[in-house]
């Protein structure tokens, strides 16, 4: 008997045993069977919601009706300058949506373009899919978290098969005033789940054109030999049909094999971190293997030990996108005996080793 029937006739003898009236234990198995049908658990009313989460009636109303603050708001730089807000989700709220993304969001497949938040996604995933390519355009949707709105959430939870209330109730946790905040547990996930149709679309469309399209978070990358401007704009136009609006400013388009930057990537024909990177690791180790760390330290501005950790990080991620080259591996025993040779407590212990 297939799984779906199992669970069916499981909560059919649950409604009987409780005495539950037919018309309303019918309602009720039309929503475990579209959720389950939709490989998320049937969440009922908000009380059955409460019970999953593992707290109580009064925590979850607190959360969807409180006037307390449910997040905490501070500025991060941007890399292009200025800065984002970021909302971080307090206790009672981060406690729900870690649920959520545990329970219902982690099982939901994600698009064929898109190439974040989910496990294995990477910026060196999206970029690989655009090597080679003649042509490469970007486009980038304007404030991307905020123009996810909570009606929009709302939506999807219902297309998943949970009643109204309930799906009302999972985006009013997972919403800070009326929009994804970004800083959210579940806003990433979420966001691939809102822009499934929209992904959807753009898949067909490339796909028609014989061309290849991703998109990590708000960054549309699309790619081939056949691309046109014409091919550009009908993306941007799709992102209006869908709820968005296009940051014209930073539309780029490479030609003729350039060298394209893609999430902050080098694609050509091979995938490399960007070339003033390998200058900077390269020139920062070449000093403190030359004039030791102190030395080196003494030379610069407003550099100190902290940054050590930041250049290898920097290096480390150098190899995670090109893999352990020959120049990577002499790099990092240079830095390395650098360390050693500083006796000083750079790391959390004598033996320990920056590079595994």
């Amino acid at each position: 008997m297939p799984l779906q029937s199992h669970i069916s006739l499981y909560w059919t003898s649950y409604f009987d045993d409780r005495g539950l009236d037919a018309s309303i234990a019918s309602k009720y198995l039309s929503v475990v069977n579209e959720c389950v049908k939709n490989g998320v658990p049937p969440i009922l009313s908000i009380d059955h919601l409460a019970a999953l989460i593992g707290v109580s009636e009064e925590s979850i109303f607190t959360v969807l009706y409180g006037k307390e603050r449910m997040y905490s708001e501070f500025e991060v730089p941007k890399r292009t300058g200025g800065s984002r807000i970021i909302h971080s989700p307090r206790s009672k709220v981060r406690i729900c949506q870690y649920w959520i993304l545990k329970n219902i969001l982690h099982n939901l497949p994600v698009s064929k373009i898109a190439t974040a938040y989910y496990k294995g996604a990477s910026i060196l995933d999206n970029a690989s899919r655009h090597i080679s390519r003649e042509r490469i355009a970007k486009l980038d949707i304007e404030a991307f978290f905020p123009s996810i709105s909570e009606r929009m959430v709302t939506r999807a939870f219902q297309e998943l098969g949970y009643p109204n209330q309930v799906a009302w109730a999972l985006a009013r946790m997972c919403c800070h005033r009326k929009k994804l905040p970004q800083g959210g547990v579940t806003s990433g996930a979420l966001s691939n789940l809102v822009c499934k149709k929209l992904d959807f679309s753009l898949y067909r469309f490339a796909r028609k054109q014989k061309l290849r399209i991703t998109r990590y978070a708000d960054d549309f990358t699309i790619s081939g030999r056949s691309l046109e401007r014409w091919h550009v704009a009908y993306v941007a136009k799709s992102f209006a049909r869908y709820g968005f609006i296009e940051n014209r400013k930073k539309r780029v388009i490479y030609e003729g094999y350039k060298p394209a930057r893609v999430t902050g990537l080098t694609v050509t024909d091979k995938v490399r971190v960007p070339r003033k990177l390998r200058q900077e690791v390269r020139k920062n180790i070449y000093f403190i293997y030359k004039f030791g760390i102190d030395g080196h330290l003494s030379r610069m501005d407003n550099f100190d030990y902290v940054d050590i950790y930041r250049l290898a990080g920097k290096l480390e991620f150098w190899r995670s996108i090109e893999g352990q080259s020959k120049e990577v591996a002499e790099l990092q025993i240079k830095l390395q005996d650098a360390i050693t040779r500083s006796g000083k407590l750079i790391f959390p212990s004598p033996n320990a080793q920056l590079f595994e």
